[in-house]
């Protein structure tokens, strides 16, 4: 049974209870591009600042999950969206990554994208 979830855009103070499971997904260096030693601040630029918009995801008030959306490419490429979704290592099989693809769908939809794509998608996944 998948977990209730409040999917919520995220909050510059936020950073502070995403930053320790996205740590710990940066440094297994097996998901994600991002140097595995990355530092807080540039992360914060990367998963914060540079998107079109960063949600997050809470159960009981806890933050268990995050994702962001922005445009695939600049330019002519900017009608196709581009997500990249985290969910603590504690939270994950309950579904919230599906919970956050439905959200993320529609409010591509909202934002007038024509289409998802991703661009990195691991065999773990």
């Amino acid at each position: 049974m998948a977990l209730s979830l409040n999917i919520r855009e995220a909050q510059l103070a936020d950073w502070d209870r995403i930053w320790p499971f996205f740590s710990d997904i940066v440094r297994a260096g097996d998901s994600y591009p991002y140097s595995p030693d990355m530092s807080k601040e540039e992360g914060f630029q990367q998963w914060m600042v540079m998107p079109q918009f960063t949600y997050v995801a809470e159960q009981s008030g806890e933050v268990v999950a995050t994702y962001y959306i922005k445009p695939n490419q600049a330019s002519l490429g900017a009608h196709v969206s581009n997500c990249g979704y985290m969910v603590s290592p504690s939270y994950r099989g309950g579904g919230i990554a599906s919970q956050l693809c439905v959200h993320s769908q529609s409010i591509a939809i909202k934002l007038g994208y024509k289409a998802m794509q991703f661009n990195l998608v691991v065999a773990s996944n």
